[in-house]
């Protein structure tokens, strides 16, 4: 709200004035500020300060007003209005000093007993806070016969009375009635005194009737209205719900501005609640109110003036409306706060019981990840800085429960790492074996959860460091079974498929730098694969090394596939003596899987070492074993029968497998039967093989050299000549080969003629 043009005006004269004016300038000024000034005053008790437009406005103007009028009877209520705007503010310490000279300065002004009555509510509000004992002890001194004086006699039982100290306060009231039997009149105040003092002996309907007539006695607004609210509550506390509701309602209705107005709101919010059946029985509807409304209510309450108990009541019941809708992280927020500000509280017991409400909603919820992080942050903060606080078994309960759900969510998302970490966490923090149980049940299922998963995906590396970490979180376990039993899965797969995609060197990095985690997952069959990775980078000392602890590993017996890998590198280094022991312990371990595999192998270790008769024996076996590779079988047989010099057997074989050789292999063996036969003086031995070659090849030096010397050995000169001269052409040696033995031919010739 903006200050009215003709304030304003009024305001800049005050600015500009020397202080020295008359009573009767202060009353038209004041007149014209007051609404204003009333106004803001509102803004400031509703926003509870937050307001600073408003509370900057309302000083300025109130401190000019008193500084220009510091003496006129206008300036108690200016007082009056600072102190209250000061307090609704925050600001105790000058709400409090504005109050007290407004009743100390002024104290025959109806302000001073609004003064002294808002220093009265302002420590009941505070839980008896307020520091007004000493203000009170000097305005009775200084002002015995006053009436702030004598007010503040009766506001500093009140006061006292508030405090606990009722027997003393009963005892000095009933000696001033003794000494004045006119105090009630003078002092109408009393009267609420004693009805107070009635009321907490239990004596409601005797308080009422003293209320009654302090209500007629009353001077100021602001004590009617706390008085018929008074009433209300002696009604409300004895369930008169009809009764209550009348005055509750004689507040809202008659009395629109009033400091109690959102307080009796309140009260008949609770008592609609409370009583609606009852009610409606007797005729009177309950209201229907919304949650906002209520919402709304209760906030009034808090921001307001109310009592140290009502305001505790309104705060506990935000706290069931907080629970009803679900705002869990809030109730618990606010319950914090309710224990921190009043650990003594009445009510104490009351919020334990919500607690215990919370536990079990809370709990029966399907929190998500979100919420149950807040809450789970919060309730780690409070058990953190709480170590005998009431309300500690609630947050220790539901802190472990919902860091127990969130622990599940991030399982159910899939957020393995993060489920781990929380179970891992919730299971060295829990407090019950329950609970602890459940924490290590769960982290166990999202490790190997985990583990199964990055398998899935082919994540094989790291589901074996994962697999690791399980066995040796958990190692005498079933779950540290299962993982070590997925690791040594893991492992093999990760080496297998290192093989295909020829990532062998990153694959024995990342086993030597993990080599002793993965010593518990190293079966022989990851052994073995090591052994591959070594052969496939050209390293075969390594590989056999490996394969040889693959073999210690599975307690010295061979199997298929180590056998046929470590048997092929002794046979690629000649290592004839290690094939020779592989096979031997192979036939002896294996005697029904020496299958034409087993035959083939042996056939070309034998041909390493030239035993021919072995070759030929052991490829002849593999053939009729159906050996796969029938081509390379037949070769070794035939390279066994040129070598052996069984001729036919070498022409039988050849005969039998030409077709599916590739040319230059063809040619390649052509030539080495050939030239073997020649060797071994089976010249016409030869003609077969380098009469083909020479289909083949009719051009090469070479072949028609070879072609030119077997047709002498035979006999055949005509050939020989005409394959010789057709090599001579060729400038290199096999031409001057072809040369060299017609010029020998010849002069053999012209030596035997003479």
């Amino acid at each position: 709200m903006r200050f009215s043009f003709y304030f304003m005006l009024v305001l800049t004269l005050l600015l500009f004035s020397s202080g020295h004016v008359g009573s009767e300038d202060a009353a038209q000024v004041w007149t014209a500020m007051r609404i204003d000034m009333q106004t803001l005053g509102n803004r400031v008790a509703r926003s509870s300060g937050g307001d600073k437009e408003a509370f900057q406005q309302l000083t300025a103007g109130l401190k000019q007003f008193i500084r220009s009028y510091p003496d006129a009877p206008e300036a108690a209520e200016a007082y009056y209005l600072l102190g209250e705007g000061y307090l609704n503010a925050g600001f105790e310490s000058e709400g409090m000093a504005n109050l007290q000279i407004a009743a100390q300065k002024f104290p025959e002004s109806p302000w001073a007993e609004e003064a002294l009555m808002a220093l009265l509510r302002y420590m009941e509000k505070s839980g008896g806070k307020g520091k007004n004992e000493a203000f009170y002890r000097d305005l009775i001194k200084k002002y015995p016969n006053s009436k702030a004086g004598r007010i503040a006699l009766i506001a500093s039982g009140m006061e006292r009375l508030a405090k606990g100290q009722k027997a003393k306060v009963a005892l000095e009231l009933e000696n001033m009635e003794k000494d004045n039997p006119n105090l009630f009149l003078e002092v109408p105040m009393a009267l609420d005194l004693k009805a107070r003092i009635l009321s907490m002996d239990g004596k409601e309907e005797e308080a009422r009737a003293l209320w009654l007539q302090y209500l007629n006695l009353a001077s100021s607004k602001s004590a009617k209205t706390q008085t018929i609210f008074n009433i209300a509550e002696s009604f409300f506390r004895e369930k008169q719900w009809v009764q209550a509701r009348k005055y509750y309602g004689l507040l809202v209705t008659g009395y629109p501005d009033a400091r109690e107005l959102s307080l009796a709101r309140f009260r008949l919010l609770a008592i609609d609640e409370l009583a609606g059946k009852e009610l409606s029985g007797l005729g009177a509807r309950p209201r229907e109110i919304s949650p906002e409304k209520k919402e709304e209510t209760l906030q009034a309450v808090l921001n307001g003036n109310a009592s140290l108990s009502l305001t505790q009541e309104a705060y506990l019941e935000l706290l069931r409306l907080r629970l009803k809708n679900g705002q869990f992280l809030e109730f618990l927020t606010k319950a914090e706060e309710f224990e921190r500000k009043w650990p003594k509280s009445p009510y104490m017991e009351e919020l334990v019981g919500l607690m215990k409400q919370a536990e079990s909603l809370i709990l029966a919820q399907d929190l998500d990840t979100k919420n149950a992080l807040d809450i789970l942050s919060f309730g780690q903060g409070y058990l953190a800085s709480h170590s005998k606080a009431q309300l500690l078994p609630s947050f220790l309960w539901i802190t472990q429960g919902v860091w127990l759900k969130l622990a599940q969510n991030l399982l159910n998302s899939k957020d393995y790492e993060s489920a781990i970490a929380n179970a891992s966490g919730l299971a060295s923090f829990a407090k019950d074996p329950d609970t602890k149980a459940k924490a290590v049940a769960l982290e166990q299922e999202a490790r190997l959860a985990w583990i199964a998963f990055l398998m899935q995906n082919n994540d094989y590396e790291n589901a074996v460091l994962r697999a690791e970490e399980a066995f040796r979180a958990f190692p005498d376990t079933q779950t540290g079974h299962n993982a070590l039993e997925l690791g040594k899965k893991a492992l093999n797969e990760f080496m297998a498929e290192s093989l295909k995609q020829n990532g062998q060197l990153p694959a024995l990095n990342f086993y030597y730098n993990h080599k002793d985690e993965l010593a518990p997952l190293l079966t022989p069959d990851a052994v073995f694969q090591m052994g591959r990775l070594w052969r496939g980078i050209a390293c075969p000392h390594a590989a056999q090394r490996a394969f040889f602890q693959a073999w210690l590993k599975n307690g010295r017996k061979l199997w298929p596939e180590l056998f046929y890998e470590w048997v092929s590198i002794a046979i690629e280094q000649a290592e004839i003596q290690e094939a020779d022991a592989l096979f031997s312990m192979f036939a002896r371990q294996h005697p029904k899987e020496l299958n034409a595999l087993y035959w083939l192998t042996k056939a070309r270790s034998a041909r390493m070492a030239q035993d021919w008769k072995e070759v030929s024996a052991a490829a002849q076996k593999a053939l009729s074993l159906g050996a796969k590779d029938e081509t390379e079988a037949k070769r070794l047989w035939f390279d066994a029968a040129v070598n052996l010099g069984q001729w036919p057997e070498a022409q039988a074989v050849w005969l039998g497998m030409e077709q599916g050789l590739e040319p230059d292999v063809k040619a390649g063996l052509l030539k080495a039967w050939g030239d073997a036969a020649i060797l071994a003086g089976a010249f016409n031995e030869a003609v077969y093989p380098y009469k083909a070659l020479l289909d083949m090849k009719g051009d090469d030096p070479a072949v028609l050299a070879r072609n030119g010397v077997v047709s002498y050995m035979i006999g055949d000169e005509r050939n020989a000549v005409k394959y010789l001269e057709a090599a001579r052409k060729d400038a290199g040696l096999w031409g001057k080969m072809a040369g060299a033995v017609l010029d020998t031919q010849t002069f053999l010739k012209e030596n035997n003629a003479r």
